[in-house]
């Protein structure tokens, strides 16, 4: 028994409540450790007249290049919990193993006597699915260059369609957005999320001039209430972009340090190295290598409560249903909690999705801070996987099982999953146009687990390479049938599931990539072909596919069923 390969942490992704009397505990082990015939945990509740010891077997539930994962569900009266794991050895020795480590016996410790400890399950720390998010696909907008609705409150700088530069304007606004909602809806769009839409010089509105005021070249405020509540009665959320780690360099408050220096009462509201503070990399931190974004120091707890304010107030007045927080990982825990205590005590429905590129529990598991992230690390696999085909099915599967086991459940059913983004080559260009690669990639992300959103244009075909190329002009009247048509259909057999979503797994066989999702009323399986055109053959009629005619599954096509499918 590899014993080093043993891991289990309290009150983690390892051990979490979905509900106040639902209680997941897993525990890590070696890849098919030879060694481990079986795994149970023993559970007692710490302040019953007597102890009695409760025994569950657990279930592999899972396994990545390394290890596998071992799982329990169990059904608690009473939270408040001693647990530990026997796991027996293929001569039927029984090894205990707790808090402490690995031990003959739990007794062995007096303090605990060793086990771990679940003390109690608070209502407000449950880390769970957003249910009103549940079973949705979201629409990312760049604002300037999705639609025109009316005529342009100031005169564009590009024609529409031109290739844009990183300082042009195209002359999309929010009366655009309007305009075209029942195209959303009919695409099965169930939310949009929009990028910067407050006052500022650039396109893109990074740069903020003015937090919790429409920019001109968008509109008015009147124009974003208009937007949400049209948005609202026809079931579709709405998602603002908050822009908290940085301001521009124009904004009143850091003019006003370039002024008065450490006499201004915003001083120690950026973080600033130099006084009299000039405008060199030196003097002040700020966003990346871009110095007209300065730092926002979100340390300072007067500035944090400010902006939570700001916030707030946008919240209150415009109704909108969540944030995604930009640069989310350089900005303070002090802040998010914060920022998460007022925001969903006036709505506790509203979701906070951080930007973050990488592993990002120090963020999520507490369910305090932020929600779910953008899901870059997902993308990055589809990427090696798809547009690249240096993955095979067999890896896919286990890289996949990795990052969703790094959180707890809850988490994991919040994550914003993506191919294409404002900050991205767009993925059909990755894909060098290559219709089946992209389509399969995607039929996965609309129906892996999460919240999938599609880029403004992925649904037509658009193509793009690295910023601000990724960010051309939506053209309506150029579409790709042969890629909208399986996207529409992708995107309404995931709303068929809606919020009845049960569990999913993930298998392969061979080059053969299988997706499982149970739900209430039925089993859905997706099977994309990363290897050699093979014969697949079924009695149930496919819901959707790309390069499958009912008999031969080509490489890099998917098919979808709305039935388990084995594959021989």
């Amino acid at each position: 028994m590899e014993k080093t390969a043993i891991y289990h942490l309290n009150d983690s992704s390892y051990c979490f409540s979905t509900s106040l009397n639902r209680l997941v505990i897993r525990l890590r082990t070696k890849r098919d450790d030879p060694d481990i015939s079986k795994i149970e945990v023993m559970v007692m509740r710490k302040f019953a007249k007597k102890q009695i010891p409760h025994i569950f077997e657990m279930h592999k539930r899972a396994h990545d290049d390394l290890f596998d994962y071992y799982e329990a569900v169990l059904t608690i009266r009473d939270s408040r919990l001693m647990y530990g794991f026997y796991l027996y050895d293929k001569a039927g020795k029984r090894h205990c193993y707790g808090e402490m480590g690995f031990c003959e016996s739990f007794d062995d410790f007096a303090c605990g006597n060793g086990y771990f400890q679940m003390p109690y399950v608070n209502k407000a720390d449950l880390v769970k699915e957003n249910e009103k998010f549940s079973g949705r696909i979201f629409y990312q907008i760049f604002p300037d260059r999705f639609a025109i609705g009316g005529e342009p409150t100031l005169k564009p700088t590009m024609g529409w369609g031109d290739k844009p530069d990183r300082v042009s304007f195209a002359g999309g606004n929010l009366r655009g957005i309007i305009e075209h909602l029942d195209y959303l809806k009919n695409l099965g769009i169930g939310g949009i999320y929009l990028t910067p839409v407050w006052k500022s010089d650039s396109n893109h509105r990074y740069d903020t001039l003015d937090y919790g005021y429409v920019d001109p070249r968008l509109g008015s405020d009147e124009d974003l209430v208009e937007l949400v509540k049209k948005c609202h009665e026809m079931d579709i959320l709405v998602m603002l972009d908050l822009v908290y780690n940085h301001t521009s360099f124009r904004h009143p408050y850091f003019q006003d340090v370039l002024k008065r220096g450490k006499e201004s009462p915003y001083y120690d509201w950026y973080i600033i190295h130099h006084d009299p503070v000039r405008f060199l990399e030196s003097d002040f931190e700020h966003f990346g290598k871009a110095r007209y974004m300065p730092k926002l120091n979100m340390s300072n707890p007067a500035c944090a409560d400010h902006f939570v304010e700001v916030a707030f107030d946008i919240v209150k007045r415009y109704g909108i249903d969540a944030y995604r927080v930009d640069v989310a990982d350089e900005i303070s825990h002090r802040f998010y909690t914060r920022l998460n205590n007022r925001l969903k005590d006036y709505d506790p429905d509203f979701l906070i999705i951080g930007e973050n590129w990488h592993e990002a529990s120090s963020f999520l598991n507490s369910g305090l801070e932020n929600d779910g992230t953008m899901n870059y690390a997902l993308r990055s696999l589809l990427i090696k996987a798809f547009a690249e085909e240096k993955m095979t099915a067999k890896e896919l599967e286990e890289k996949i099982t990795s990052l969703w086991f790094r959180y707890k459940e809850g988490t994991s059913l919040n994550m914003l999953n993506l191919l294409s983004s404002h900050d991205t080559p767009r993925f059909l260009t990755l894909c060098h146009e290559d219709k089946a690669r992209f389509l399969s990639a995607y039929a996965f992300l609309l129906l892996f687990p999460g919240i999938p959103y599609v880029y403004y244009g992925d649904e037509r075909g658009m193509v793009g390479g690295d910023d601000p190329d990724c960010r051309r002009c939506l053209e309506l009247d150029k579409n790709d049938p042969e890629i909208y048509e399986p996207i529409e259909k992708l995107i309404h057999l995931r709303k068929k599931i809606g919020k009845t979503f049960k569990g999913y797994s993930l298998a392969h066989k061979g080059d053969v990539l299988a997706l499982t999702l149970t739900y209430e009323g039925g089993t859905l399986s997706l099977l994309i072909n990363l290897g050699e055109d093979i014969r697949l053959q079924s009695n149930v009629a496919h819901e959707a596919s790309y390069r499958y005619d009912g008999k031969t599954l080509k490489h890099m096509g998917f098919a979808a069923f709305s039935k388990k499918i084995v594959i021989e």
